[in-house]
């Protein structure tokens, strides 16, 4: 019970949740032009004469006023005076990038850059410090902020991932991480791209867990590049990290690929770290059903089927195993004593539940592949090795309402609709497939979610 007491008070003062962005529009700017620079490093000669003020090279930046300590909440005021007072007076991209080499030549692309990202030939100019994003950029004859972003936080955390042409429309996005929580646990990704008259957020479903813009268990690393060789860059999200105690357990190290569908930016491919549970390799195979990649749904399937390795799940063994995990990174969470309690046995009806499942979906499989012969031998192992009234049957009978529906239709819709009748009907052991319980990663079964082919 002391352990338990401990895990709630670190829960209550760690839990932190994403807050919202507000954005900042100023006068819009001329039409965009497909053409652009994505080089750091300008000078004069890059800026088209008489659109901006007439540069002065021998203007210096000065790093220290530009950061000078001001009253709270007028620190982004005057960053942002400042820097509009250096530019509008003749002052240089070059300038700026030469004063913070000075004072830190690590990481400056991932806060400042002067590249064109509103298509008009002219670098704008782009800083990310403190909670603030800001763009500054050059209209009629003078420079403007045109936007800025920021958290509704005290916290430090904005950084520039990238500033590339992911949609390849000519036209360069910025990519940039905010972070609103202590110890780097809750960035969000934003790709802003300019549309002629502000910027816009490219990611689909920008508050989702599941999407883009954030991986909602741990620490994430991201990182640009072009693992299809198409020359244009995917984004790429990985929480290699350990997660924080408040974490709801099971976790999985997961990878997420994020890719241009023509009007969002998507998750084109999850991928998980290797399955500890029998639960979670009948959850994987699931997942690349949907993905159609059929042959790897059925190595997860066989793999729940026959893999010795993959252990049980109660949550009592949740509990166990959190502590287990945790153990080695936390020197407050005891290692527990391993004990022959009746609440740490597995329970018998779990393989044979998830068995039968992954028969069933192993038939589904064959369907979906027109291969009627292996669909029908597989039915016909699901039902000899899980009679009615065994552990197991439930999806026994599942598979006969898909399969005497399929039959003389030869129609996986209908067939499909029969087996959510029959789990309306019939509630799923969702104990043993997945639910709330089984951590963050896990599908939350419902009756569509096992014959989910529309």
């Amino acid at each position: 019970m002391k352990q338990f007491l401990i895990l709630i008070c670190i829960t209550f003062l760690s839990a932190c949740q994403p807050l919202a962005i507000n954005s900042l529009t100023s006068t819009p700017s001329e039409e965009a032009n497909p053409s652009f620079s994505t080089s750091t490093k300008i000078s004069a000669s890059d800026v088209p004469s008489g659109q901006c003020p007439k540069e002065d090279p021998n203007l210096e930046f000065d790093v220290d006023k530009a950061w000078e300590s001001t009253a709270p909440g007028e620190q982004n005021q005057h960053f942002t005076k400042y820097v509009l007072n250096f530019l509008n007076a003749g002052g240089t991209a070059q300038s700026i990038l030469v004063a913070f080499e000075r004072q830190n030549s690590e990481n400056i692309d991932t806060y400042f850059r002067a590249d064109d990202i509103t298509g008009d030939q002219i670098p704008e100019i782009v800083f990310s410090y403190g909670i603030w994003l800001d763009v500054f950029a050059c209209k009629g004859a003078k420079y403007e902020l045109t936007f800025t972003d920021t958290y509704e936080s005290d916290l430090d955390g904005v950084s520039i991932i990238d500033v590339t042409d992911i949609n390849r429309d000519g036209l360069a996005e910025v990519i940039v991480s905010f972070d609103g929580c202590m110890g780097d646990r809750c960035p969000i990704l934003r790709v802003y791209e300019w549309n002629g008259k502000d910027f816009q957020n490219l990611i689909a479903n920008p508050n989702s867990g599941d999407g883009c813009s954030f991986l909602p268990v741990a620490p994430f690393e991201v990182k640009t590049q072009d693992i299809d060789n198409n020359d244009t860059k995917e984004i790429i999200l990985s929480n290699n990290s350990n997660p924080w105690p408040d974490i709801d357990f099971p976790y999985r190290k997961e990878t997420r690929i994020c890719m241009w569908n023509g009007q969002n930016i998507v998750v084109n491919k999850s991928e998980y770290d290797a399955p500890y549970y029998r639960f979670q390799a009948v959850q994987d195979g699931d997942k690349a059903t949907l993905a159609g990649d059929y042959n790897k749904a059925l190595v997860f399937y066989q793999r729940t089927i026959n893999d010795k390795e993959l252990q049980w799940f109660t949550q009592d063994r949740k509990q166990y195993d959190f502590w287990i995990y945790h153990s080695k990174y936390f020197p407050s969470f005891k290692e527990p004593t391993p004990t022959a309690s009746p609440s740490m046995v597995q329970d018998p009806n779990e393989y044979p539940n998830l068995a039968a499942y992954a028969y069933y979906r192993i038939m589904l499989v064959y369907i979906l592949q027109n291969d009627t012969a292996k669909a029908e031998s597989t039915f016909s192992t699901l039902q000899s090795n899980f009679p009615l009234g065994s552990p197991g049957n439930y999806f026994g009978q599942v598979a006969s309402s898909f399969w005497q529906e399929y039959q003389p239709l030869m129609n996986v819709q209908s067939s499909c609709l029969k087996v959510i009748e029959y789990a309306q009907n019939h509630p799923l052991p969702t104990e043993y497939l997945g639910d709330w319980d089984h951590g963050v990663h896990s599908i939350h079964y419902t009756p569509e979610s096992i014959c989910p082919f529309k």
